[in-house]
């Protein structure tokens, strides 16, 4: 091959090279929700329509199904991390405010989660088959403590979003390099489960956060009396460990110096002026 043509190989596979890392690069954050209102609830009975009635007529009882449904995020490249912590309010007993991230890592496709924050009607999504879909996502935060390594609590406070299975006003599409951020409230319970992470935590030392992204399929049908419910795992991320402190107040009361008494005035003989006073 011709030195020229070498080099334009050369150039070409730099330029490729240099693309590739420049798309790596340019990544953003394109959405951000403040979670730290009270959780939205499951869906209700009135928004699952006929359920209650399909459990009233089940012939002994309602089966499950359960597993693991990648899809199309068996190709994800997906990262999920603490970046924040802090304490609502200057207070032990107050929530902590947790910043989750999650950002996609891959050079070449995007990935869609569901966006919505409140629950969805579930839908048929096949004309053949009377099975009824929708997404969720649980994001919970855990945390472990030094005395206690092995063991993981967690923390009360659940974030969800939900959407319908294919329809694209319920999710959010993030292309390579992009990232969403939302911040979702936990608290430290002192109650016999959360003790060991209750004393770590309110002694002054740091605590363990880590945080998982749930996602499932859930699906409900009834054929018959037979009624089958469910749940096939979609995506499942876990951060790393954040370390997280609450600054402990010192247990010292500052105290007010009184200021010093007065000197008496005095007489020219020695004796205090008030006692000169009263023996006239």
């Amino acid at each position: 091959m011709p030195a020229r043509s070498m080099r334009v190989v050369a150039w070409s596979l730099f330029a490729l090279l240099w693309l590739g890392c420049a798309t790596c690069s340019l990544g953003q954050l394109v959405a951000t929700r403040d979670l730290t209102q009270p959780p939205l609830s499951g869906p209700t009975s009135s928004q699952l329509g006929h359920y209650d009635e399909d459990y009233k007529i089940a012939c002994n009882g309602s089966g499950g199904a359960d597993g693991v449904n990648l899809g199309g995020a068996a190709e994800d490249h997906l990262e999920f991390s603490i970046v924040d912590a802090k304490p609502e309010a200057h207070d032990a007993h107050s929530r902590i405010i947790v910043t989750v991230r999650l950002k996609n890592l891959n050079v070449y496709a995007p990935a869609e989660i569901p966006w919505e924050f409140s629950p969805v009607v579930p839908v048929q999504i096949d004309p053949r088959d009377k099975t009824l879909h929708y997404e969720a996502v649980d994001i919970t935060v855990f945390a472990k403590t030094p005395k206690r390594p092995s063991a993981v609590d967690i923390l009360p406070g659940r974030t969800n979003l939900w959407a319908q299975p294919g329809n694209p006003a319920h999710y959010l599409k993030l292309k390579p390099g992009e990232w969403i951020e939302l911040k979702i409230p936990v608290s430290v319970n002192c109650d016999p489960v959360h003790e060991s992470v209750c004393s770590t935590y309110l002694s002054g030392n740091a605590v363990q956060l880590t945080s998982r992204w749930y996602q499932r399929e859930l699906t409900h049908v009834r054929k018959g009396c037979v009624v089958t419910d469910g749940a096939f795992t979609t995506r499942e991320l876990e951060s790393a460990p954040f370390d997280y402190e609450y600054a402990a107040p010192t247990s010292e009361t500052p105290t007010t110096a009184k200021p010093p008494k007065s000197a008496a005035a005095v007489s020219p003989s020695g004796h205090p002026i008030g006692a000169e006073r009263s023996k006239q």
